[in-house]
């Protein structure tokens, strides 16, 4: 899940309860420094240098076949 307001700038991961459906969020991540897990993209240096933040353009959805 990618979003807006205290979720913009990251991507998140959702799980869904295969029998009611119910959905939460993942606790497969690390913790951000606003405590959600995830993987958080809004930072000005990366490994290859100085380039500021960048965004998440997309999600791709999965399932266990």
């Amino acid at each position: 899940m990618t979003g807006a307001g205290i979720l913009a700038g990251g991507v998140y991961l959702i799980d869904m309860h295969p029998e009611t459906g119910k959905l939460q969020l993942a606790r497969d991540l690390p913790p951000t420094r606003s405590g959600i897990p995830g993987i958080r993209y809004d930072r000005d240096e990366w490994p290859h240098g100085k380039t500021g933040p960048a965004f998440a353009h997309g999600a791709v959805f999965g399932g266990t076949p």
